[in-house]
């Protein structure tokens, strides 16, 4: 008997859900309409979201802090800047196109933030090899202008500060995509510009027994990028005071210029003499292919206005965005420099090189889109 029963439900409610996808609206039933419904309805969509975000960044390290303890080989711990949550925006523009259920699409994301950081450290040891009984030295060392492989007694002080506004422009095309009265899927393909400014400043300085070093640089890395994206949004209406489910994920792959530069500035006293100075500038201008990658999912509620004519969204949800080598800065090569060499007066300036790393942003969206 329970089996006959099981064989009839699942003969009758095929039926019934296929009559429920073609019930084009349903406010007679006493609860709103679904959101496949409402994003298939209207002309024109303007729509804007608060970004609360926390950048993420590969390879952003300044100096490194050197700490040998007694008896035991040297700890290293690498100084970046304290990265900070922060406000951006975007902005959405949409209008559906007399072809059946596809629009036209515009998006504008811009994002600012600052870091900084800053250590110091106090040597009274000169040379520290591995397994001498000895308290606690070591020192700091400016990454992006060398490798240090040799510590003095004296004082040791890194700074940096840091700056990133990034900026994306978005126009797609889309085409709804009605699953059943609760659940749509939305493709779409389109083209994306993006122009992204990041900027590290950094200061180094030792001294003692009369000799000192300042290292400044100016890090700036601009990057403009066209490319095409495709990507795929979807809507579950979950049957409750017009909530609903979203999720949306995009790719692009761009065409980048790339534009590097590194202002370095040293001034050096040996034995307390007069001070020796330099102003070195470092240009590279690399083309690349980068990739971009978004993934968006939260929560949002329909609110009808004016007898069905038009319609609010509101949403809030979380949203990662991936910037696959976005983070190139110039740095010096090594090639057994030294810190004595200056000390002696007999520098060599090493060769550049560049460090590659990604970025990404990361954190919570809320906005409202309105369909009328």
């Amino acid at each position: 008997m329970k089996f006959s029963k099981v064989l009839l439900a699942a003969a009758i409610l095929p039926q019934i859900a296929l009559q429920a996808t073609e019930i084009p609206y349903y406010y007679d039933y006493g609860y709103p309409p679904p959101v496949s419904y409402v994003e298939s309805f209207g002309t024109v969509v303007v729509g804007a979201e608060w970004l609360y975000m926390k950048p993420a960044v590969d390879e952003n390290y300044f100096s490194e802090k050197t700490v040998y303890a007694p008896g035991a080989s040297g700890c290293i711990s690498r100084q970046a800047p304290n990265l900070n949550w922060d406000s951006g925006f975007r902005v959405n523009l949409g209008f559906n196109l007399p072809c059946d259920q596809w629009a036209l699409n515009v998006s504008y994301l811009y994002f600012w933030t600052t870091a900084s950081h800053s250590d110091a450290f106090a040597n009274n040891f000169p040379v520290i090899n591995p397994g001498e009984t000895v308290p606690l030295a070591g020192g700091i060392v400016p990454v992006l202008f060398n490798n240090v492989s040799e510590f003095f007694n004296g004082d040791y002080s890194t700074a940096g500060h840091w700056k990133w506004q990034f900026n994306q422009l978005d126009i797609d095309f889309s085409r709804i995509s009605m699953i059943n009265r609760s659940i749509t899927l939305t493709p779409r393909a389109g083209f994306r510009f993006i122009w992204s400014e990041q900027q590290l400043n950094t200061a180094f300085a030792f001294s003692g027994a009369g000799d000192s070093l300042q290292v400044g640089t100016y890090n700036k890395n601009r990057i403009d990028g066209f490319g095409i994206k495709f990507g795929l949004d979807s809507t579950w209406d979950i049957g409750f005071c017009g909530l609903s489910l979203y999720g949306n994920f995009d790719y692009s792959v761009l065409l980048s210029c790339v534009s590097l530069r590194q202002d370095l500035f040293l001034a050096q006293t040996v034995a307390a003499s007069s001070p020796l100075t330099q102003d070195l500038t470092f240009k590279s201008n690399p083309r690349s292919l980068k990739q971009m990658a978004t993934l968006a999912f939260g929560l949002q509620w329909v609110k009808d206005f004016n007898c069905d004519s038009s319609f609010l969204i509101v949403k809030a949800g979380w949203e990662y965005i991936f910037l696959s080598g976005f983070n190139m800065l110039i740095a010096r090569d090594a090639r057994d420099f030294i810190l004595a060499d200056f000390l002696d007066s007999t520098a060599v300036m090493p060769v550049s090189h560049t460090l590659r790393g990604d970025m990404g942003l990361y954190g919570l969206v809320l906005g409202a889109d309105y369909y009328f």
